[in-house]
């Protein structure tokens, strides 16, 4: 009896271990990050915070004239309640503009900042050093010189610093050596454009946070306090404390105008007083539409103008008993 062996077959080898839930989530959540950091997502999304604030210069925003948007709603009384439950009456205090603000805010940090860092590493290191076989680049030339090869090299580090190369001269194995680069400058503008661009968003979110507004109709000769409960609109950020406002009144003594020949306004002034509440030396200025009073962080503009009505407040049959302007 003859027995033969036959060769088994070799075993498949066995698939890859799939990778934990939590490895699947952490990749899941860097390839995301990695999309949401890239400049093309933040240009994308700058786009989109423009088309989001159309919007809140075509319609009338509660937090400029709640007058203006309560007549909309008299004129427009079917579309004004579906532009209201979409925001379009508050729109840069809406969930959807903030969310656009803050992917975008996210986005330009984890763009701008890494290539910042790398940027400036760069700036500070020195030229590599010249390649061995510069015959092997995309672009080389030889060019005989009857110099000596310091002589020579002196000339050519004197052209390179006064195009405004960085150069750095080194004893290499086959003798001296110059390296040289330049082209870092546009660079440099461009992450200098989107760190400013970093710090607008900080100085509007700050705004939003920090920062409140109101509004107030004055008739010459009367005035108001900074007080919340005096403006005719007010608005503030989350984190004001309407009880921390600066200490200020405003009296407006003098107003005055000047006008095209069709009407329309040219230029209008404002000679005030303004000092603490508790009274004090008030001082005397003049403002106007872009020259505002600036104290304390806080900035008081004259932002319209026109007539005040007299009324006369009279009973039948007896002495008028109310006779004021406003």
């Amino acid at each position: 009896m003859t027995i033969t062996a036959q060769p088994r077959a070799a075993a498949a080898p066995a698939p890859p271990p799939r990778p934990s839930a939590g490895r699947r989530l952490a990749n899941r959540l860097l390839r995301w990050w990695r999309q949401l950091t890239a400049m093309r997502t933040a240009l994308i999304l700058l786009f989109l915070l423009a088309l989001a604030a159309i919007p809140g210069s075509l319609l009338p925003q509660r937090s400029l004239s709640q007058t203006n948007v309560n007549q909309y709603f008299v004129d427009h009384p079917t579309l004004a309640p579906w532009l209201d439950r979409l925001f379009l009456f508050d729109v840069f205090s809406s969930p959807w503009f903030a969310a656009i603000y803050l992917l975008l805010f996210i986005s330009l940090i984890g763009c701008v900042f890494p290539r910042a860092v790398e940027h400036g590493r760069t700036l500070f290191t020195p030229p590599p050093t010249a390649p061995r076989h510069l015959h092997r680049l995309p672009e080389s030339a030889t060019l005989p010189t009857p110099l000596a090869a310091p002589a020579a090299l002196d000339v050519v580090e004197e052209e390179l610093r006064v195009r405004r190369f960085r150069v750095v001269r080194r004893d290499g194995k086959a003798g001296p050596e110059l390296s040289a680069e330049k082209g870092y400058l546009r660079e440099t503008g461009n992450v200098l454009f989107h760190l400013s661009l970093l710090a607008l968003l900080l100085g509007l979110a700050g705004g939003k946070l920090w920062g409140y507004e109101g509004s107030i109709l004055v008739t010459e000769g009367s005035g108001f306090c900074n007080t919340f409960q005096q403006y005719d609109t007010y608005s503030a950020g989350p984190l004001v404390d309407n009880g921390e406002m600066s200490d200020l009144c405003v009296d407006l003594a003098d107003f005055s105008a000047t006008y095209e020949e069709n009407g329309t306004a040219a230029s209008y002034t404002a000679d005030i007083t303004y000092g603490p509440a508790g009274g004090g030396a008030d001082q005397e200025t003049t403002i106007g539409v872009n020259d505002p009073l600036r104290t304390d962080g806080d900035r008081v503009y004259v932002t319209g103008h026109g007539y005040s009505p007299c009324f006369t407040v009279a009973v039948p049959g007896a002495e008028p008993i109310t006779d004021a302007c406003a």
